[in-house]
């Protein structure tokens, strides 16, 4: 190699042994200390030579991977690809996360710039350039940087095309470092799969790059645990799963195949795109090896026909496998999941127990059979059939609607509560209870810090500790007919958290945590997902409540009047279901209510926490979880004194929550202010329009919106103001605007 200044005054350097022209300006750049800067005719000239290197690579390896070692065109490539690997930049806030996000994927800290760069303007082909996500390929043996995957995209964010450079065999794009004591790794084909099931908690994981990739995995060193991201193709995967996990089972490792379940799309980011609500969207079965001529787990779901034998069919067999397991299984046609029994309530499954008692029973029916019948029947297809025979069987079968159905039972680790009666009972599968609480009631409400507590917090008013242990003893039923919602206000550390966590911590699967927006208005409607989350639900509750906000009234009064509600999961079909929640809400400010009608004095019910303790206790809700089964008694107690008395509310919340409507009802202080009523007096009255100009006055005085004409009508109507039509036209009787006083005129 030789360096020298030319004619132009710029450096000139020759190779006489043909390197790669970027390998020596690296060099270059490296012993002299400079950086090239390239003027266009420079830089298209670059550009040609750069396509010349990628097509001669191109053409002595014979594919674009350029995986033939020992090649000088292989050093090309991977000097290349390093050189780019180090031009790329930092992918947070490009079009790398434009991208990634249109895939329902996140970039976490840890990938970003380790393991996935952007390239503004990445060479991709002869004359060819385009921004691209670059992502690492690093040796599995020595962790270095030996080629990269580009994902060409568009100016908005859209895959264009993917490319790999340099020698990919031997290595991986890693997604999080090997951990020796965890001991497990997962693996998949492109680095969408990879970052889904590392969203989905497989870490670390590992894109390899192809199927034959996956294929080719040699058995690692500290790694006792594989799971391998399938893809439904029934082709290649398929035949990669059966090449890794023969090679790792023979080495004696776990082998775990994880694959979208039917509905949830052909591959991993398929089902992560279609999951909504941290639903489970994946099988995930043990990896059996199959006698020469089986299938592998993969190739059954593409491939699940009956298959006779010379003795038994799967729908045989599925027919022994129903009389055996009808107490103890279910298969939900809603949710597409198998439930088992589990002693206290039904169990979802989630780790594919269904298709092992289908395997196992299988092995059993032929003990003493003929090779040919074991080994058909010992298929991993045969079993994927024989289940799938079983899940359309009416023993089995059950929907939505069969859980949960009595509002009164409650599921707990020591058997069931009857509300009605308050006792314990023995679970009973066919009550169809599929949710538990965090812990059995205790046989007598003993919970002294507890009592406490509330003593401290209510100021040991009695009337309030009681229709705080009625609501709560409400709130465990799935019954709604008080129509009512709890909002306990006051500033911090008054208890009002500390009562929210007790409840919701018993409850556990009967409550859930809602976002405050669902309950609050806003410019546009709220994403149905959010109502979704609340079905079969007793307990929802919300938290920090902003000053200024507005409540959405239409949709309180709807969710708390016993109406149906629509709703859907992410990319889901609309459901209707009838609401069984009591909304529980805490907050530092009172949201303003703009429509203070009957509707909406029964509902509401301001609870006031305005006592803080003298001497906070920082261990307290460690001391009451200790005391959970007691609490959970003495709830009870006031689920029973709720259904014999109703809701007895104090005069603390009575005062309260009228306060609360005295300040919201700006129409009400308009009447009192500014008008002088009568009813009955038909020499008093007043016309429509001169009272509404009356009133948008003082609204907007007090800057809010008057609203329409018809909704001030309707308005007065129901205060009772009789309205009237003659010859003048429309007006009001028994009402008058009162005459304005002069500046400093008494009243």
């Amino acid at each position: 190699m030789a360096v020298k200044v030319g004619e132009s005054g710029k450096l000139l350097v020759s190779s006489f042994a043909g390197d790669d022209p970027m390998r020596c300006l690296t060099y270059v750049e490296q012993k002299l200390g400079v950086v090239w800067q390239p003027d266009a005719a420079e830089a298209n000239g670059a550009a040609k030579a750069i396509d010349r290197m990628e097509k001669r690579a191109i053409r002595v390896n014979g594919h674009a991977n350029g995986n033939a070692p020992g090649s000088q065109p292989v050093d090309d490539r991977q000097a290349f690809a390093i050189r780019l690997w180090s031009e790329a930049i930092d992918p947070r806030g490009t079009l790398v996360e434009t991208y990634l996000r249109s895939r329902r994927l996140d970039l976490p800290d840890g990938v970003a710039m380790s393991v996935i760069r952007f390239h503004p303007s990445c060479p991709f082909g002869p004359g060819m350039r385009h921004p691209c996500m670059v992502a690492a390929f690093r040796s599995i043996e020595t962790g270095a940087v030996v080629a990269i995957h580009r994902t060409a995209l568009t100016a908005d964010g859209r895959k264009l095309d993917r490319k790999m450079l340099g020698p990919v065999a031997g290595a991986a794009i890693m997604l999080g470092e090997l951990d020796a004591e965890r001991g497990c790794l997962t693996v998949g084909e492109g680095i969408e799969s990879a970052l889904s099931g590392l969203a989905m908690g497989f870490a670390p994981a590992w894109a390899m790059g192809s199927a034959d990739a996956i294929a080719k995995l040699p058995v690692l060193r500290g790694v006792d645990s594989l799971t391998i991201l399938g893809e439904i193709d029934g082709g290649a995967s398929a035949k990669a799963i059966g090449q890794v996990g023969m090679a790792w089972s023979e080495g004696g490792r776990e082998v775990l195949v994880a694959t979208p379940k039917a509905g949830f799309g052909k591959d991993v980011n398929d089902a992560l795109q279609k999951r909504s609500n941290g639903e489970d969207v994946l099988d995930v079965v043990e990896y059996e090896t199959e006698p020469k001529g089986g299938s592998s787990i993969a190739e059954v779901i593409a491939e699940a026909e009956t298959i006779e034998t010379g003795t038994i069919s799967q729908d045989a067999l599925a027919r022994i496998f129903a009389n055996r397991y009808v107490d103890r299984l279910r298969y939900c046609h809603s949710s597409g999941s198998w439930f088992e029994w589990s002693g206290s309530h039904w169990e979802q499954d989630t780790k594919a127990r269904a298709f092992n008692f289908v395997r196992c029973l299988g092995r059993e029916m032929t003990e003493g059979s003929t090779p040919r019948e074991i080994r058909e029947v010992r298929k991993v297809t045969f079993a994927a059939g024989v289940e799938r025979f079983a899940q359309g069987d009416q023993a089995f079968a059950v929907s939505m609607g069969d859980w949960d159905r009595d509002t009164f039972l409650l599921g707990t680790p020591g058997g069931t509560v009857d509300l009605r009666t308050g006792k314990l009972r023995q679970a009973d599968p066919r009550d169809g209870i599929t949710k538990l609480t965090s812990v059995a009631p205790a046989d007598q409400a003993d919970c002294p810090r507890w009592l406490q507590f509330l003593d401290e917090a209510t100021g040991k008013d009695q009337g309030l500790i009681r229709f705080l242990q009625q609501w709560g003893g409400y709130c465990l039923t799935g019954d709604t007919r008080e129509h009512a919602l709890f909002f306990g206000y006051g500033p911090g550390g008054n208890g009002k958290s500390v009562l929210v966590n007790v409840f919701t911590g018993i409850l556990a699967d009967y409550a859930v945590t809602a976002a405050m927006d669902t309950f609050t208005a806003s410019r546009g409607d709220k994403h149905p997902t959010e109502l979704a989350m609340l079905r079969g639900a007793r307990l929802a509750t919300a938290s920090e409540t902003e000053e200024g906000k507005s409540w959405a009234e239409a949709r309180i009064k709807s969710i708390t009047g016993g109406d149906a509600v629509s709703a859907r999961f992410m990319r889901q079909d609309f459901f209707t279901f009838m609401p069984t929640f009591k909304l529980l809400i805490v907050g530092n400010h009172k949201p303003v209510l703009h429509n203070v009608d009957e509707a909406a004095r029964r509902r509401f019910n301001i609870v006031p926490f305005t006592r803080r303790p003298a001497t906070p206790d920082r261990q307290l809700e460690g001391k009451l979880r200790a005391e959970w089964p007691g609490i959970f008694r003495w709830l009870i107690e006031g689920c029973l004194d709720w259904q014999a008395n109703g809701l007895v509310r104090p005069e603390s919340v009575r005062a309260a929550t009228d306060s609360y409507f005295s300040d919201q009802d700006m129409f009400g202080q308009w009447l009192e202010e500014e008008c002088d009523l009568e009813p009955g007096n038909p020499h008093k009255w007043a016309t429509t329009t001169e009272l509404f100009v009356s009133w948008a006055d003082y609204a907007k005085a007090a800057g809010e919106t008057a609203g329409g004409m018809r909704s001030f009508r309707d308005m007065l109507l129901r205060r009772d103001i009789e309205a009237f039509r003659n010859m003048n036209g429309r007006g009001f009787r028994g009402i008058q605007i009162k005459p304005k006083r002069a500046y400093g005129e008494a009243a």
